[in-house]
């Protein structure tokens, strides 16, 4: 799987171009952006410009340092890139547009300190700074999805976890996706009637709770036979790790 990116403007404003994801969306001071599916992208102050391959700039520096382009200039953008792990990372990506884009001021307040504290660490070489820098590239990712959650309505498994019952539900089945699960049971299992749970689930999710439990299962069965074990059958128990690969700031 393409590894995902978040990164937010700290100075300046520029432009943002996804390749298959529509119109240049403009971003400003401030502004954070999340870029799930890996696709290939152009930031750039002017568009019109001849694009420029961003890695031949980080050849030879550290990761988590600060890196100019162009002999630097008004535009600073901090960011990280990262990999998905696990059986629910294609899950998760799927239901995300190629650009998450935050933008009012009670996100930037949310991320601000973040984004701050990480500008200090990049610019101070003390010791680990690196692991601190990954730390709060980890948070910045996970709070990034929080806001785009809390700002749509949505249908899909990351949306419903917020509601206190369906959310309880699917944690039962990626706790324990062998069991016999039923819809009666599941209904049990979070204190609601089975066709009220039913009607529910797939109003939050887009499947039925046995649609869901059977996309889950496959996917942890594609895992494991992925990781040698012939069988395909899925572990008692699973879950989804993120791994931050690089951060990748940059001054232009």
């Amino acid at each position: 799987m393409r590894g995902s990116n978040v990164t937010a403007v700290t100075s300046g404003a520029c432009w943002i171009a996804v390749e298959g994801a529509g119109e240049p969306v403009l971003l400003r001071q401030g502004d954070c952006f999340l870029l799930p599916h890996g696709w290939p992208f152009r930031v750039a102050s002017d568009l019109s410009l001849p694009s420029d391959d961003w890695k031949r700039h980080f050849l030879g520096s550290r990761d988590g340092t600060l890196v100019k382009l162009n002999g630097g200039g008004d535009v600073t953008v901090l960011g990280g890139h990262f990999q998905l792990a696990g059986p629910g990372a294609q899950m998760l990506v799927g239901m995300l547009p190629p650009i998450v884009h935050l933008q009012s001021e009670a996100d930037r307040k949310t991320l601000r300190w973040a984004f701050d504290r990480m500008r200090q660490e990049l610019a101070d070489a003390k010791p680990g700074n690196f692991l601190v820098v990954q730390q709060l590239a980890n948070m910045i990712f996970v709070q990034a999805l929080r806001l785009h959650l809390d700002e749509g309505s949505g249908v899909g498994w990351l949306f419903a976890l917020s509601d206190k019952h369906v959310g309880a539900a699917i944690a039962a089945i990626h706790r324990e996706p062998a069991r016999r699960w039923t819809v009666a049971s599941l209904a049990l299992e979070v204190g609601m009637s089975r066709s009220g749970f039913a009607a529910r689930f797939g109003e939050l999710v887009g499947d039925g709770p046995i649609e869901y439990l059977t996309r889950w299962r496959m996917l942890l069965a594609g895992r494991s036979l992925s990781r040698g074990d012939p069988s395909g059958r899925p572990p008692a128990r699973s879950g989804m790790n993120q791994k931050v690969r690089s951060a990748q700031p940059s001054s232009a």
